[in-house]
This record gives C-alpha cells, structure tokens and sequence, in this order.
C-alpha cells in the first residue's frame, strides 16, 4: 500500500493569499468599513460576526496597519497630485491623538483630496503640509493660511456669518451690517446664475463690479468714522486689508468664492472622530489619513 495516497502533499511554499488569516478582499472590505463607513473597530467586529466571520480587535487592527503601509504610495501621489494643481481648497479641525490635542488638516484639489494630522495648527504646519504649492488658495482669515505666497481666495461664506453678528448690533454698527449682508446676497445671488450658466464671465465681472465697490466703501466707512464700536471697526480694517483676495473667483477659472469644498472634505472625518474619538497610535494617524484621501 502505497501512503502517499493517504496525505496531501506538503508545500514547500506558502501561498502569497494564505500568508494571512484573511483574504485580501475581506481585508479591503474592513477597511473600507473604517475609511468610507466611519465604522468602529468594536462595530467592524461584530459586523464581520453577523456574517459568519470571527475576526479580533487585535486581528482587525493587523489588517488596517497593512492597509496602511500598502496605501502609503497612493497617498503620496495624491497629495503630489493635488499640490501640483491651479487652485486648492485648504482647512483644518480638531483631531485626538492619545487624549492628546491634533489637528487633521485637508487640501482639496479638482478631482481629489488628501489628510494630513498634525500636531501644530501653525503657519510652520502650514508650510509642512503644503509644501511648495504657490498657486491659488482658498481658504478662511484663520492667521496660519497668511504664510501662503501665492494668490488667495477668502471665504465669502465665512466673511458673512461674521457679518451676521455686526448686524445685530446696535445703532451704526447694526446698518454697516445690513448695507455689507444686502451686498453679499447679491453677490451670491449673481454667482448662482452664473454657474447655471446665464452669464459669460465677462458678463459676471461687468454685474459684480458696483456691489464690489460698494462691499469696499461700506468698509471703508465702517473702519473710518469714530460712532462705530472697535469690533465692528477691527473687522472692517481686516476685510480691507485682504480686499482683493475676496474677488480672485472673478478672474480665476475653477475657483469658487466660498470653502465649501474643504468643509464638505471634512465632514466624514469630523464624523469618523466623534465616533471613534481619533487614533491611539502614530501608525493610526498614518492609517487614517490615507484611508481618508
């Protein structure tokens, strides 16, 4: 009798798929419960447990540091890919580390977008994210965006929440507020048609011309006469000093005149830090923010 008929043969090499306990399409799918679900990794779990598939924390924390060395060339190519673009949408939101304080920070591109978590919410994070791109910004008044040497464009939505709170002040301050809203409306109000395709550009700069001027001599008024408060003083004199930065989206094609993108970029990622409460190790920080771009 001849045994070998009775064995299987041993393999002197173990298949690339059966290195690990699971295959690579359950283990792209875990991730992507992670990365687009916003799932935890105790609800991934037991998922995984309702259909049919035992899986540990420790296992599932395995997988997503793979996944993460393995999405690192991706990563890199499409950050190199967004910073090489005309126009980029920058912003930034609390992030947790360890209980400890973070800052995730997105720039989105015109067909793509990458994170980056840092500690710092400074202009030195700033240069270290952004590296190099000298093209067109836009972005918020928040201090850590003034170190971009290229041109800008401010956000026009976070520029009318503020005027929100001027016009309900009293007195002068109150009708400086309602003159900059009415002008704002209009603005928005012309962009839209614009976008539905109404207007050609040069018609869109002929219709904005009188409400920009008007924007920059209520302003004007506003940071000059001494009936007005200091913070509706202060805000007028801010606006001025980067008046032109509010107007780039006229002349530049591609570029809008709020930040929505980058807010709209950030949502899911406010939602995975709510859920999970951030990342409890440098190589998550890695994992989350290549899983996100």
């Amino acid at each position: 009798m001849r045994l070998s008929r009775y064995f299987l043969p041993v393999l002197k090499e173990v298949p690339k798929e059966a290195e690990r306990g699971f295959g690579p399409r359950l283990m792209g799918f875990l991730t992507l419960l992670s990365g687009e679900c916003h799932l935890t990794k105790r609800k991934i779990c037991a998922l995984a447990a309702h259909l049919g598939i035992r899986i540990s924390l420790g296992a599932l924390c395995k997988i997503h540091r793979l996944a993460s060395e393995i999405l690192e060339q991706p990563y890199e190519a499409i950050k190199e890919s967004v910073l090489q673009g005309a126009h980029i949408n920058g912003d930034e939101t609390g992030w947790r580390t360890c209980n400890k304080r973070r800052w995730l920070w997105i720039g989105v591109g015109e067909a793509a977008a990458f994170f980056s978590i840092d500690p710092s919410r400074s202009q030195d994070a700033f240069k270290r994210i952004f590296g190099g791109f000298q093209n067109t910004l836009t972005c918020d008044r928040y201090g850590a965006y003034n170190t971009h040497s290229g041109n800008k464009q401010t956000c026009l939505a976070h520029i009318d929440r503020d005027i929100e709170k001027v016009t309900a002040r009293a007195g002068l301050d109150g009708f400086i507020g309602k003159i900059l809203s009415h002008e704002l409306t209009q603005v928005f109000s012309i962009w839209g048609e614009f976008k539905e395709g109404r207007y050609t550009r040069e018609e869109l700069q002929g219709l904005m011309h009188a409400h920009v001027q008007n924007v920059e001599s209520t302003l004007k008024v506003g940071a000059g006469i001494e009936d007005i408060t200091k913070k509706t003083s202060r805000f007028c004199k801010n606006i001025l000093s980067r008046f032109e930065t509010l107007w780039t989206f006229l002349r530049e094609e591609g570029v809008e005149p709020t930040n929505n993108r980058a807010e709209r970029g950030l949502r899911p990622a406010v939602i995975m830090r709510k859920l999970s409460g951030g990342n409890q190790s440098e190589w998550g920080e890695r994992f989350t923010e290549r899983v996100l771009t």
